[in-house]
């Protein structure tokens, strides 16, 4: 059975030593071997939607979260499974998989010699017409991934530290920060607005500053729903404040400011002109109403236990 390489030649770890490091490592397994380079927005998708259409018995993404979850648009609810190799900065879904930051090695524990390799069958989000494995964000965090990927040189030098970096200035800039009113509706129908930020985690951790976990919803996993932070209006001082407080073993759960909502089958925040959102820490467009849904076992992740 064969397999291909979706590789990220952008990725800020990745090289061509180690596509074909990678690759070896696969071929153990697999007798054949593709590698496909991304070269534009969507690549990875579309690539991984003709390796399905042929009966390809494994997809390998080898670079950032943003790989794998163009990836995983084109993977979910089909019986192909994903091995997600570390290639870019923060690699939070790579990492959350207890993976290494070294691709070979990561390889090497998912395709062990001397037994089959194991997968698990895992729950998705999806917002709107995206799926994410991670989390997806609607507000002033979507903005900060949008500022992120006009600066994709800095996002290189700062790999994981680029989030925060870039949201930090982000919000100083801000001429609207006390402003963004969001409404988040609940499944049992009721509503709960003046939110500046909402995310919808199906994982944890959120991402990484180095080795520090940013865990905006501790203790969410695949299959446990969807846990919602919303975060109101907020001084400058306070922002500040919160944002040790998440990396502080996440205190923030008890600041006034914050609100979690804990294991939702779905929910709908909508904004009153259109804004942007991201999912797995990739922008994924505008719109003004975002509708998120749990969908349990819908992709096979290859696992190392």
């Amino acid at each position: 059975m064969e397999a291909l390489l979706i590789a990220n030649p952008n990725a800020s770890t990745t090289s061509d030593r180690v596509i074909d490091d990678v690759r070896h490592v696969l071929g153990r397994r697999y007798g054949r071997v593709d590698v496909a380079r991304t070269n534009h927005r969507h690549h990875a998708t579309e690539l991984a939607a003709e390796a399905v259409a042929a009966g390809i018995g494994l997809v390998a993404a080898l670079g950032g979260d943003g790989t794998a979850n163009e990836v995983i648009q084109a993977l979910a609810t089909t019986d192909v499974p994903l091995a997600v190799l570390p290639g870019g900065g923060a690699n939070v879904l790579a990492r959350t998989l207890g993976l290494p930051e070294d691709p070979v090695r990561a390889a090497r524990l998912l395709l062990p010699e001397d037994r089959e390799p194991k997968t698990r069958r895992v729950g998705l989000g999806r917002a709107n017409d995206r799926w994410f494995a991670i989390a997806a964000g609607f507000g002033f965090d979507a903005s900060v991934v949008e500022a992120i990927e006009r600066h994709p040189r800095l996002k290189r030098v700062l790999r994981d530290g680029a989030f925060v970096a870039l949201g930090l200035a982000a919000w100083f800039a801000s001429t609207d920060r006390h402003e963004v009113p969001l409404e988040i509706k609940l499944p049992d129908g009721s509503s709960s607005g003046g939110y500046w930020v909402v995310v919808a985690s199906n994982s944890d951790p959120f991402t990484y500053l180095g080795a520090l976990p940013m865990r905006l919803t501790p203790g969410v996993r695949f299959d446990d729903g969807i846990d919602v932070l919303a975060v109101r209006t907020a001084s400058t001082s306070h922002v500040l404040r919160l944002v040790g407080r998440v990396f502080a073993g996440a205190r923030h759960q008890r600041d006034p400011a914050v609100r979690l909502f804990r294991e939702l089958d779905a929910l709908t925040i909508r904004a009153p002109a259109p804004r942007p959102f991201q999912v797995d820490g990739d922008a994924a467009g505008t719109t003004d109403t975002l509708r998120i849904v749990r969908c349990p076992h819908t992709l096979d992740l290859l696992v190392v236990s």
